[in-house]
């Protein structure tokens, strides 16, 4: 399990060591991509080919454009979740 500190919102997730997940948060006004609890500073491609931009955006390999929302996490395989915040 990790545990990260987003814009004073304590979250937790799981993740295996071979899957990683990107998590869409809101920063400054802006939404940003973190991993591990930390901002991503560049796009990722997805197993299937699948670009996941640093805005969490999702460009997908069909063309399909898809925003991700605050609080959503997207897995290599393209698997899209919620993130549970702590209480």
């Amino acid at each position: 399990m990790i545990i990260a500190m987003m814009v004073g919102i304590l979250y937790s997730y799981s993740q295996d060591s071979t899957n990683t997940l990107y998590c869409v948060a809101k920063m400054d006004g802006r939404m940003i991509l973190t991993t591990n609890g930390r901002t991503q500073n560049t796009d990722v491609t997805l197993k299937d080919g699948s670009l996941l931009r640093i805005n969490g955006s999702l460009l997908k390999k069909d063309g399909t454009k898809v925003s991700l929302k605050e609080d959503q996490c997207i897995d290599l395989d393209g698997n899209i979740s919620w993130r549970k915040k702590e209480e």
